[in-house]
């Protein structure tokens, strides 16, 4: 769950509410302006919930993002849709992507992470550091095989002597797949 940007976003922003969702779920979070150090989560809610207690949650935090534009933190602008054409137009393609990609977001992407993990490995087996992990040395091929290039940095050193060092690189693959499958938590 990316509980960790939404914690530092109401940290940076002195907020007390907030909320996560996904593709089916949400939680509202709530951090208490006495206690700064804790947070709390809600249950996982239906994204299509109609409860009232859910949907005054939205209502009020809409209200609370439109009328506190006296606030010296970031403010959501809003503009009517059906005024500005192209904003209409970039929402309804954006909800039109996220509809399309929604069965590769669980399934496809989760096998590549895994792939490029898995890749790494080999590469270690033969005690290799390729010491160069970054997003512009994996490629992924058309039958979704991940290739890790870009020799020019790597080092040969025992698995066994330099288990650390190894355990860092996969480490480091792991932060940066992060970065694109999802968001790590506190």
């Amino acid at each position: 769950m990316a509980v960790q940007p939404t914690w530092n976003y109401l940290c940076e922003n002195e907020l007390q509410y907030g909320i996560l969702s996904t593709y089916d779920y949400h939680w509202f979070l709530y951090k208490p302006k006495n206690a700064p150090s804790e947070l709390y989560i809600s249950e996982a809610l239906s994204l299509e919930s109609k409860c009232p207690v859910v949907l005054m949650a939205y209502a009020y935090m809409a209200w609370k993002a439109v009328n506190d534009c006296h606030s010296r933190y970031p403010s959501i602008i809003l503009t009517q849709p059906a005024k500005n054409r192209q904003v209409l137009d970039e929402l309804l393609k954006e909800i039109k992507a996220y509809n399309d990609l929604a069965d590769i977001q669980g399934k496809y992407i989760p096998k590549l992470r895994a792939n490029a993990l898995e890749a790494l490995r080999e590469i270690h087996k033969h005690g290799i550091l390729h010491d160069d992990i970054r997003a512009e040395n994996i490629l992924v091929s058309n039958q979704d095989d991940v290739y890790i290039i870009d020799f020019g940095m790597s080092n040969r050193a025992d698995i066994k002597k330099k288990r650390k060092w190894y355990q860092d690189e996969m480490t480091q693959l792991s932060c940066l797949l992060d970065q694109y499958t999802r968001c790590s938590g506190p």
